[in-house]
């Protein structure tokens, strides 16, 4: 199971949604607009939400100080694992498929959110996809 916590806001937000470990995925003024962002995730029980509103987000996303092609390469491994095109994975994560292209071939940073739902629409550790390190599966 994802646990996305809802932390204080960022540039004026009142909230923020953050990964496991506290790394920044979005701002927003709603916690609403937080969760229905993993609507389905959060009936199928693939994700949970755990409010921490005396915190702030941590200092960049979770992807910070790994390299972009590494990310990238473990994106295309869990596609072609998955069977899918990229036209597919960019579905999955709303991007144009040359957005995609580029973030697996490292040309463009995977944005901390996108790379949150490519975890979770996959089943895929974000702690693995996003560093490399721990258990590959969630």
């Amino acid at each position: 199971m994802t646990t996305i916590l809802i932390r204080k806001g960022l540039n004026g937000f009142r909230y923020s949604a953050c990964g496991e470990k506290g790394n920044f995925l979005f701002n927003s003024d709603r916690i609403g607009q937080i969760t229905a962002n993993w609507s389905r995730e959060r009936k199928a029980g693939t994700v949970r939400f755990v409010r921490q509103l005396d915190l702030l987000p941590g200092d960049g996303s979770a992807a910070a100080g790994t390299d972009g092609t590494d990310i990238g390469k473990r994106m295309k491994e869990i596609r072609i694992k998955r069977g899918l095109t990229q036209r597919e994975a960019a579905r999955l994560i709303d991007v144009s498929p040359q957005t995609y292209a580029d973030m697996e071939k490292g040309r463009t940073h995977v944005p901390g959110h996108k790379l949150m739902i490519f975890s979770i629409k996959t089943r895929e550790s974000h702690e693995w996809l996003s560093t490399g390190k721990g258990g590959r599966f969630s």
